[in-house]
């Protein structure tokens, strides 16, 4: 009888295991698919500042005056008192 009982015990010790084996596996799968997650996400921040750093720069120069005084020359024609305008009548 007790080579029965070992047996039993055996078996239910091996499920045990297969049982722990299985999870523990699933788990490693969701957590490497999680850690791929946080490192897109990560990646993606780093980009979004990477641009919000730039956003920033171009606000600056919009604001400078300079900026301002070259659109309003190439865009809108326009010169400063005193200025001679040429224009190539080749073009």
């Amino acid at each position: 009888m007790k080579k029965n009982g070992t047996k039993w015990l055996l078996l239910f010790l091996l499920g045990i295991i297969l049982y722990s084996a299985t999870v523990f596996a699933s788990q490693q799968k969701d957590l490497n698919r999680v850690k791929k997650s946080i490192a897109d996400i990560q990646a993606k921040i780093e980009e979004e500042d990477n641009l919000s750093l730039e956003l920033q720069k171009q606000k600056k120069l919009i604001k400078s005056e300079q900026y301002i005084e070259q659109i309003a020359r190439e865009r809108l024609g326009m010169v400063k008192d005193g200025e001679k305008v040429f224009v190539d009548i080749n073009e």
